[in-house]
């Protein structure tokens, strides 16, 4: 047995004959099947739901069904799978029909399993606790209306600078209600920096920060966060 993944990645190569088994109803186990039926393996997608790949939508299930129709794959739902063994040089993988109830066997040299995936955590609790906000979202700072600089550069291929000038449009009522002032709706000329509670500025340039980015940082720091002299 192998996994959906495993066939993407490489680290597996599809048999002649497949059974993939989806009870995950998204577009990794269709990605996969459309994946082994182009390598040129007879293949059966299986699923224990009513119909196929539930989670995927309208306008992206066609592309799919149209290659498996192209290369003749066999689709069987209603069969959840209870297990596989060795019979031979092939793999017999049992299934249950829960509306039937009776028990299906099939035969094939390998069997793919599409069952979802859990996230690679380990770094993120073992930096939770020594984190500020032990990775929770601290909601009251969220709307606190704390001041705020975002900068970007006009060739910038990484990200979308009218964009982010629109993030900051769209924050900017409610900064008003705390009675602050945020960016207007008219994005800035180039290298034209707006130092509201809100900051915004676009250089002329790529994805860097630049001497002119640090020169705003500063000045937006000094207007806000630097403590008056006592």
């Amino acid at each position: 047995m192998t996994t959906s993944w495993d066939i993407l990645s490489g680290a597996a190569k599809p048999a002649e004959t497949v059974l993939l088994y989806d009870d995950n109803g998204a577009h990794p186990g269709l990605t996969a099947a459309e994946f082994i039926a182009q390598a040129g393996s007879r293949l059966e997608l299986v699923t224990p739901e009513r119909m196929l790949a539930p989670d995927v939508g309208g306008t992206s299930y066609p592309a799919y069904f149209r290659a498996f129709s192209d290369h003749g794959v066999q689709v069987t739902i209603n069969l959840r799978l209870e297990s596989v063994r060795r019979d031979g040089n092939r793999l017999v993988a049992s299934f249950l029909d829960e509306y039937g109830h009776r028990r299906v066997e099939k035969r094939a040299d390998q069997v793919v399993v599409e069952h979802g995936t859990l996230p690679l955590d380990e770094l993120y609790f073992a930096l939770k606790p020594l984190s500020a906000n032990l990775g929770a979202v601290d909601y009251e700072a969220m709307i606190a209306g704390r001041p705020l600089y975002l900068s970007t550069g006009s060739e910038d291929q990484q990200a979308d600078p009218k964009g982010e000038f629109l993030a900051c449009v769209g924050a900017s009522p409610v900064y008003a209600l705390l009675g602050f002032r945020g960016v207007g709706d008219k994005m800035p000329p180039l290298d034209t920096p707006i130092m509201n509670r809100i900051g915004y500025s676009c250089h002329t340039g790529k994805h860097e920060v630049t001497a002119f980015d640090w020169d705003c940082y500063l000045k937006f720091a000094d207007l806000y966060l630097k403590k008056p002299p006592e």
